[in-house]
């Protein structure tokens, strides 16, 4: 019995030693990783994919080549418009020449009110032909632009949602980018917290999936606070030029060191 007794409380004392000597959790405001920048882009025109320039999780610049469309149609009605608008053009000349000849001929007494009336009518009426045409050209050039859709930031394809010789309406989604050089870490700090944090300043996250440590710096502050958990939300932008993090990964808000406390184990990137 008194064996027992024994046996119990030195099993008792070394689950103790075992409990205290693991290392604490990280117990701060957890966090998820955005991209800076992303966009679904969409069709303007109506025709086939012709080709992807990028695979998906390629990388691109900005005003780099995404997609082109055929184009082969828009371009014969710009040919089409071009040719109506120099049709146009001649026809508005003629008719102030033609007006300048009548005038003319109406200040010496030879022509009528009514054949000055006519001409100026004419006149009037080539113009407002001209401006159709010029408008229904800038449609088709501007249709035709659109059939190649150009990067508007630099970055990365997440997905193509269109495939190459499909036939995609206007408005229909074709490809989703994101710019992830930085990234921007969302996570809800306490309340009372609120008046010390300011913009700008530093703070380290850890991130789960590779365990190293960055340090960046706060860019944006709620300006109010939710009143069902009592929490504020922050950004704070890491720097991910080597494309070491991606987003969706989470992570921990760590506390600031204290003066003279020894730096992490972990390795640590500044952002």
């Amino acid at each position: 019995m008194i064996f027992r007794k024994i046996f119990l409380v030195t099993l008792s004392f070394g689950t103790m030693l075992t409990v205290s000597a693991a290392p604490p959790e990280e117990t701060g405001p957890r966090t998820v990783l955005f991209p800076l920048r992303h966009a679904v882009l969409s069709s303007q025109v109506e025709s086939s994919i012709d080709r992807h320039h990028h695979q998906e999780g390629e990388a691109f610049q900005e005003g780099d080549v995404l997609i082109q469309f055929d184009d082969s149609a828009i371009r014969q009605h710009l040919l089409r418009s071009q040719a109506s608008t120099r049709e146009a053009e001649a026809g508005l000349e003629y008719a102030r020449k033609n007006r300048e000849t009548v005038a003319d001929l109406f200040k010496k007494g030879l022509q009528g009110q009514q054949e000055m009336d006519r001409a100026n009518l004419e006149v009037e009426v080539a113009e407002a032909r001209l401006l159709g045409m010029q408008a229904t050209q800038k449609l088709n050039e501007k249709e035709l632009a659109d059939c190649t859709i150009r990067a508007p930031f630099s970055g990365r394809v997440v997905r193509r949602l269109a495939q190459e010789h499909e036939f995609v309406r206007v408005g229909q989604q074709v490809l989703q980018i994101l710019d992830d050089r930085t990234l921007l870490a969302a996570l809800h700090v306490d309340s009372a917290l609120r008046n010390r944090v300011k913009i700008g300043e530093n703070r380290r996250i850890r991130i789960d999936e590779t365990g190293t440590v960055h340090t960046g710096k706060i860019t944006q502050i709620s300006a109010e606070v939710d009143s069902g958990s009592r929490t504020f939300e922050i950004k704070i932008s890491l720097d991910n030029a080597d494309g070491r993090l991606a987003a969706g990964m989470s992570g921990v808000l760590l506390p600031e060191p204290a003066a003279g406390a020894p730096s992490a184990t972990q390795p640590e990137t500044q952002s």
